[in-house]
């Protein structure tokens, strides 16, 4: 804080002893230096204090910064789940419109939708018949 040299120190020690004289020199130097030490640590304390606040805006900047970024990464993650979602939706209607297809190859895909809510059987296969044949001969 000051430069002071030993040539200064000197000097002001002459002075204080002409000025104060030897019997109430080192009381007066005792309370001098309690004095500089209680400045010391006043300087050093109002010091730290300042760094604190400096070091906490920054910190603060810095902390509102991140969480800029974070609400950025929410924004970006509930939009790719609201696209997942849709096109989970867009699939599930493409999979239910999707005509059922038998296994045999060559075979003509019908809806057996509308025969399964009238009740009747569009099939009349020989062997269909032949199987109803032998129900009412047996019977």
């Amino acid at each position: 804080m000051f430069d002071i040299g030993f040539w200064e120190v000197l000097i002001i020690g002459v002075v204080g002893l002409v000025v104060i004289g030897p019997e109430r020199l080192p009381a007066v130097a005792r309370t001098l230096g309690s004095w500089v030490g209680k400045m010391r640590g006043f300087v050093a304390s109002t010091r730290a204090d300042l760094e604190k606040e400096i070091n906490s805006t920054e910190l603060r900047q810095i902390l509102d910064d991140k969480q800029g970024e974070i609400n950025e990464l929410r924004d970006i993650l509930n939009d790719t789940r609201a696209s997942i979602e849709n096109s989970d939706q867009y699939v599930m209607n493409a999979i239910d419109d999707e005509p059922v297809e038998d296994k045999a190859p060559n075979t003509p895909v019908t809806d057996n939708r509308s025969d399964v809510s009238s009740g009747t059987n569009k099939d009349s296969s020989p062997n269909n018949n032949n199987e109803k044949k032998e129900q009412h001969g047996n019977a």
